[in-house]
């Protein structure tokens, strides 16, 4: 099995620390680098799971910006909304418009009435 090198960047104190917590479980930093990347392999199509413990490990609650992750939150937060019309945008059906709700049921009882030979 072919193998890679990580190199990273992180701070003396976080080093020191980790180095020191990792050891005190019997873990060395490599078993802890494997650890997090075969999870990634794993998981990588769970993306929702796998950012969930990025921030997790990292401490972020969402509103401390550590990492800056609550303004990249907040911005898919606000785009969620159009991914559907986007989409459809982009498939070329360009007539689209959200319905109401009323209009959404009002459909659904025509659509019911058709099947059972109501509609006139």
């Amino acid at each position: 099995m072919a193998t890679a090198q990580i190199n990273a960047r992180i701070q003396s104190d976080v080093k020191v620390a980790g180095d020191r917590a990792l050891e005190a479980v019997g873990c060395t930093p490599t078993r802890a680098v494997r650890a997090l990347w075969g999870y990634a392999g794993r998981n990588g199509h769970r993306r929702r799971k796998l950012r969930e413990l990025i921030d997790m490990l990292e401490g972020s609650d969402g509103s401390s910006g550590v990492g800056g992750d609550s303004e990249a939150r907040a911005q898919r937060a606000a785009e969620g909304p159009l991914i559907f019309e986007r989409a459809l945008t982009e498939m070329g059906v360009i007539d689209y418009r959200p319905l109401a709700d009323d209009e959404l049921r009002e459909m659904a009882h025509l659509e019911k009435m058709a099947e059972r030979g109501t509609l006139s």
